[in-house]
C-alpha cells in the first residue's frame, strides 16, 4: 500500500482479482453498468453479458474504495440522461442547487479530459444531458483505473465512489428552443 506513481493517488488496500476483472470489464461498459445500477433490464446485450455486469456491480462499487486523492484534482463527468443523475430536480433552475448535496447511486466515471466527458455525453441521443465538473478533493474515494493500467483508453480514467458531495455552482445552457436538448452544468465537490 502506498502512492501510486503519480502522487495523485494513496492506495489504502489492494485490489482483489474480482475488482481487477471488474474494473476492466467495466471501462468498457461503463454506460450499460450504470443502466443496471439504476434497475434497467438492457436490451440490445445478451442476458450472460448483462449477469456479467450485474455480477460485477459489488467489486467494481468496493472497488472504487481502494484509493483517495492526496491532492486537489479537476475531474470531469458527462451524462446522457439527466433523470439518472439530477432526477426530478433536472427541471429546477440549476443555479438553485448551489449548496444542495449530491450522491449518486453506485459509482461516477469521470476523466481529466473535458472533451472525452463531453464525447461520452454525447455519444447518445438521450435529451436533458449533465455534465460534471468534480472539484476533487484529498480524501475523495476512487479507483485510479488509469493509473493501475486497467482502462481501455476510453473515458474512465478515474472512478469514484458513491460518497457525499455538494453542488458549488450550476447553470443550464439552451442551445436551442427545444428543452429536451438542455445541458445542465454542476460543479460538486466531495465533502
Amino acid at each position: 500500500m502506498g502512492l501510486l506513481p503519480t502522487s495523485l493517488f494513496r492506495e489504502l488496500r489492494p485490489l482483489t482479482a474480482d475488482q481487477i476483472a471488474a474494473a476492466r470489464d467495466f471501462t468498457g461498459e461503463s454506460a450499460n453498468y450504470h443502466r443496471i445500477v439504476r434497475g434497467e433490464v438492457l436490451t440490445g446485450i445478451g442476458q450472460e453479458e448483462h449477469r456479467k455486469l450485474a455480477r460485477h456491480k459489488p467489486a467494481i462499487e468496493d472497488g472504487a474504495k481502494t484509493h483517495e486523492l492526496t491532492r486537489p484534482l479537476r475531474l470531469f463527468a458527462g451524462y446522457s440522461s439527466g433523470a439518472s443523475v439530477l432526477g426530478n430536480l433536472w427541471h429546477n433552475d440549476p443555479a438553485k442547487l448551489k449548496g444542495l448535496g449530491f450522491n449518486y447511486d453506485g459509482v461516477l466515471s469521470s476523466s481529466r479530459n473535458p472533451e472525452k466527458a463531453r464525447e461520452f455525453m454525447d455519444k447518445s441521443t438521450f435529451a436533458n444531458k449533465v455534465f460534471l465538473t468534480i472539484e476533487g478533493r484529498p480524501g475523495l474515494l476512487c479507483l485510479a483505473v488509469s493509473e493501475l493500467g486497467l482502462g481501455h483508453g476510453l473515458e474512465e480514467e478515474v472512478i469514484l465512489a458513491s460518497q457525499p458531495f455538494v453542488i458549488t455552482e450550476g447553470r443550464r445552457v439552451e442551445p436551442d428552443q427545444d428543452r429536451r436538448n438542455d445541458i445542465v452544468y454542476l460543479v460538486i465537490s466531495n465533502l
